[in-house]
């Protein structure tokens, strides 16, 4: 695999990968938010830890375009 030193978006570039990034954190939110209200489920205890991890780090990334969309 090569490896990408460095790559200008153009800012509609951007925006999309934001809004990609965006839509991933909310459907891992619902994800979450599901596994938690269904407790009793076998399935879901074995998944809610990589839900867990998931939410967690979009979270991360959601906050990178959040703050440099308000620059």
């Amino acid at each position: 695999m090569e490896t990408i030193k460095s790559y200008n978006f153009t800012e509609k570039e951007f925006k999309k990968v934001a809004k990609l990034a965006d839509d991933v954190h909310n459907t891992i939110v619902v994800l979450k938010g599901f596994c938690e209200n269904e407790p009793y489920s076998p399935d879901f205890r074995h998944i809610k830890p990589v839900i867990d991890f998931l939410h967690e780090e979009s979270d991360k990334l959601t906050i990178v375009f959040i703050i440099y969309l308000e620059k």
